[in-house]
């Protein structure tokens, strides 16, 4: 549990990464570093933080490795907390009304 999410998102970005970097690259292997550590945010809205990272390094290259540092570490408390409330309660609250209607109405599916 030491970093979560970080292997998945350095996988997940790895290959944008050599493109940015070149292969085997001193950059690249500090950037990868970089990517592993601790990261755990909602699996629906991680994909917003990897674009913001992704876009960042394709313009700034290297000099951007704090600020996506910043970044990560800033949106994904929120994400998470958005995304638990929405997928982890609304949805689930809403099917579970749904079906309860459809059961009260006498369909074998609700």
């Amino acid at each position: 549990y030491e970093r979560m999410q970080g292997s998945g998102y350095l996988f997940t970005i790895l290959p944008q990464l050599r493109k940015i970097y070149g292969d085997d690259s001193p950059e690249l292997q500090e950037m990868m570093r970089t990517h592993a550590q601790f990261f755990n945010t909602s699996n629906f809205f991680n994909t917003i933080i990897m674009g913001i990272d992704i876009a960042m390094e394709e313009k700034e290259r290297y000099a951007s490795k704090e600020s996506v540092k910043g970044i990560k570490v800033g949106l994904m408390g929120p994400f998470a907390a958005v995304g638990d409330a929405i997928f982890g309660s609304l949805v689930p609250t809403i099917f579970g009304a749904i079906a309860a209607n459809m059961a009260q109405d006498g369909n074998p599916f609700g």
